[in-house]
């Protein structure tokens, strides 16, 4: 698990808010056995998470276990 998350701590962004639309459409069709997705982010306010939260919940019907961790 420490070395998780010193990866995810190293990793560099360019602060560009996420597409989960795009990436639910990306599991839905590639993702084809029982998986589990673990979807590390972070929402700079309320606002972007209510914006993103229809594909979250669309994600979270999928037939695979999902592990958020927001």
């Amino acid at each position: 698990m420490n070395l998780v998350l010193e990866t995810l701590y190293r990793q560099k962004t360019d602060f560009l808010e996420s597409d989960f639309e795009k990436l639910f459409s990306v599991i839905r069709n590639r993702i084809t056995n029982r998986s589990l997705l673990v979807l590390f982010t972070n929402f700079e306010s309320v606002e972007s998470l209510q914006r993103e939260m229809a594909a979250l919940k669309k994600m979270a019907k999928l037939p695979f276990a999902a592990c958020w961790f927001l």
